[in-house]
């Protein structure tokens, strides 16, 4: 690789933030890797602002993937308790078009917690742990949160906007599936100027297609649901890239796809009330 600010200038080094090759003339040690002084500039003060929150999370006991096991231990606990309850819990809480245009919308979110089995819990518990902790170090736990449920909500606004399917749908693979379309975001802002990018957006991009081709072949899954919630997290992902990105901007994303998300809960009124 070449320094893209010293062209001839070979190196190894890649720009922890935005993942362009640099030079040792040009690298700038930050708490994680090395900085480019464009994203050292950019982000002064965003990160100033990220390292004290840091801190205070970590006197209260919270490191970036934590937040990523405790959602995994909260959704094993709701499984444990539906079935102590006798499935009730699914029943007040699935994705379910008819009680949504009743106005029971909490079952746009809801949904996240709650899974068919333990083989279902597994494999979704096992793609929050694969893909949660990353980009809850690179984000933030706020924000990540913000991206986990939004891909959540995006994922059940979609198969309720255009599905015909009237059956229960639960599982926090909308969300997962955001995640996913969130590092697909990040690869994809930094193709150019990565080789280590451009192939983990390959990777990524054949990890989706064999998941959206299961779900075409599988009639019990929502496909909806999962195109929707990728599409959400990518569009996150987007707005909330630390790389790229001011926190105005991260706000205006972050509620935009909340608002497409509304808007999709409006459509999905239309069709079913």
């Amino acid at each position: 690789m070449e320094c893209y600010r010293h062209p001839g200038v070979e190196t190894g080094v890649e720009c922890s933030r935005c993942g362009r090759p640099i030079c040792a003339s040009c690298m700038v040690e930050a708490p994680v890797g090395f900085h480019c002084p464009e994203c050292l500039r950019e982000a002064r003060l965003p990160w100033s602002r990220r390292v004290r929150a840091r801190g205070r999370l970590l006197r209260l006991g919270l490191s970036p993937g934590k937040v990523s096991g405790a959602l995994v231990v909260v959704n094993a606990l709701v499984l444990l308790a539906d079935l102590l309850v006798g499935g009730r819990l699914t029943q007040l809480g699935a994705s379910f078009p008819p009680a949504i245009a009743r106005g029971e919308y909490w079952r746009l979110l809801t949904p996240v917690f709650l899974h068919a089995g333990l083989l279902h819990l597994a494999l979704n518990s096992y793609a929050i742990l694969i893909f949660g902790p990353g980009l809850e170090g690179l984000l933030g736990t706020g924000w990540f949160l913000a991206l986990y449920f939004l891909s959540g909500l995006a994922a059940s606004a979609t198969s309720y906007a255009f599905s015909w399917r009237l059956a229960y749908s639960v599982g926090a693979s909308g969300a997962v599936f955001g995640l996913l379309g969130a590092w697909v975001a990040l690869h994809w802002r930094r193709r150019h100027f990565s080789r280590q990018a451009r192939q983990g957006l390959a990777s990524l991009l054949l990890l989706v297609g064999l998941n959206v081709a299961f779900g075409l072949v599988m009639p019990a899954v929502d496909n909806l649901a999962h195109v929707g919630g990728l599409a959400g997290g990518f569009l996150a992902g987007l707005a909330l890239d630390p790389g790229v990105n001011l926190r105005a901007w991260r706000w205006v994303g972050v509620l935009g796809v909340l608002a497409g998300s509304l808007f999709l809960v409006y459509l999905g009124n239309l069709r079913w009330g």
